[in-house]
């Protein structure tokens, strides 16, 4: 569960990453997987135009058809009036008959569980982009996808149609569904416990990782399989994958993603399944059980449906966040009439333990134009502050902003011996894990 998204050579943004996990009664004593994506997507300025976006899955969501690897992900079409309330995860409004442009075909998120966001019927739309319509197919085919399909992840690409494109600085809304290959392994296989002369309980034991640790997992596995303890045949193929997957996409120079705001719902549908916490790592907080009636379950009055929710991403590590460090040394010099001295800044704005990658990170701002030196100050470029009127060019800030987050993306510079360790302090993609239980109830059959 998670999926790591990308575009090679290109800085995105995500705004909000909305994931839910719909756990499903299947069977006597068996149950279905269905995962669905939200994504508010921002091509920064000063980007190329996007067309199509990579999606790394950390388990297997593919099959053979007709000779081809197909994927199980489809983008569902929220663009008016195609858009349906077919499912209890609909949450947005196309904005035809409320948005202030009725010709914009727009679609705004009205409100979800958990934040502070409040529905738009009492503040006005939130959140608006274009609805992003696309084809899904995997990007591994042959002996190359049957090699990512056994170490239990899925590339896909997904190309927008119709002409869609982001262009610089819009933002776009994506919805994926998809549905995992449920088998022995997958999800783990249940501890079974009697409870009473008439029912079972099956337990399995299961986690949501974040982007950063679905790449690093298969780069792990694959390095594993191109040891010599494999044959040359076994080798050969993952040396393939590895190539294709790191050398050509993950890997290229200015590939990095930002996750501003990441929310995990995971839910039970359901009288006989149940969702319990075990525990979180340390960048993503959990926040509670999911109100039923916010989960949409009036579409689905005969089924109970329980859930937990958790909020990580960017706003919620902003010690550790790249962008959000550099955005304070700015703030600050805004503040300041648009310069100040350098020390000063280092020693007053620096989190507790960080001051030499603070100052590596002043340095690094100057080199990629975000800071111009002055004597022994830092000041803000003309280009990008106006002194007399205190004006901020946010678009200038983006644009030098983006060679920033590039810079401390890039693979070279977090191999550095010398500078690796200061490169890796303020980064995009915060690492979690969250484990939790899933409880299956089954009735058993009276003799």
């Amino acid at each position: 569960m998670c999926v790591d998204v990308f575009v090679p050579g290109t800085c995105i943004d995500v705004d909000l990453l909305l994931e839910q996990v719909w756990f499903q009664e299947s069977g006597t004593d068996g149950f279905s997987v269905e995962e669905v994506y939200d994504l508010r997507i921002i091509n920064p300025p000063g980007n190329q135009p996007i067309d199509r976006l990579f999606m790394l899955f950390p388990h297997n969501c593919s099959s053979i058809a007709n000779g081809k690897r197909e994927p199980s992900v489809r983008v569902v079409d929220m663009s008016p009036p195609a858009r349906q309330a077919h499912r209890p995860y609909e949450w947005f409004y196309d904005g035809e008959a409320d948005w202030q442009d009725p010709k914009s075909k727009q679609v705004i998120l009205r409100s979800y569980v958990g934040t502070e966001i409040e529905p738009w019927q009492k503040r006005g739309p939130g959140m608006p982009g274009k609805p992003l319509r696309g084809t899904c197919e995997c990007l591994f085919q042959g002996s190359q996808g049957e090699v990512i399909a056994s170490l239990k992840h899925t590339l896909v690409c997904v190309k927008f149609v119709d002409g869609l494109r982001l262009d610089e600085g819009e933002a776009g809304w994506l919805r994926l569904v998809v549905t995992p290959a449920v088998d022995k392994e997958w999800p783990a296989r249940a501890a079974e416990f009697q409870l009473g002369p008439w029912v079972k309980l099956a337990r399995r034991r299961l986690f949501v990782t974040c982007p950063l640790i679905v790449r690093t997992t298969l780069e792990g596995r694959l390095s594993f399989f191109t040891g010599e303890a494999q044959s040359e045949e076994i080798r050969e193929h993952c040396r393939s994958v590895e190539a294709t997957l790191f050398g050509e996409h993950l890997n290229v120079e200015g590939t990095t993603t930002r996750i501003r705001d990441h929310r995990i719902a995971l839910l039970a549908c359901g009288q006989r399944l149940d969702i319990c916490e075990a525990s979180c790592s340390r960048n993503i907080t959990f926040v509670g059980e999911l109100p039923t009636s916010s989960t949409g379950a009036e579409h689905e009055p005969d089924k109970t449906v329980h859930g937990l929710w958790w909020a990580g991403g960017s706003d919620r590590n902003q010690d550790k966040d790249l962008v959000h460090n550099a955005r304070r040394v700015i703030d600050r010099l805004v503040y300041k009439k648009g310069q100040d001295i350098k020390t000063e800044v280092i020693r007053d704005l620096a989190p507790s333990g960080k001051h030499e990658a603070y100052a590596f990170l002043v340095e690094n701002m100057l080199s990629t134009k975000l800071l111009e030196p002055v004597d022994a100050k830092i000041a803000l470029p003309k280009a990008m502050f106006d002194q007399v009127r205190g004006h901020l060019n946010e678009q200038e800030v983006a644009k030098c902003m983006v060679e920033l987050r590039k810079l401390y993306a890039s693979a070279k510079a977090w191999a550095d011996e010398k500078h690796g360790p200061l490169y890796r302090e303020f980064r995009e993609l915060h690492p979690f894990r969250v484990h939790f239980r899933l409880d299956r109830y089954s009735v058993l059959k009276k003799d």
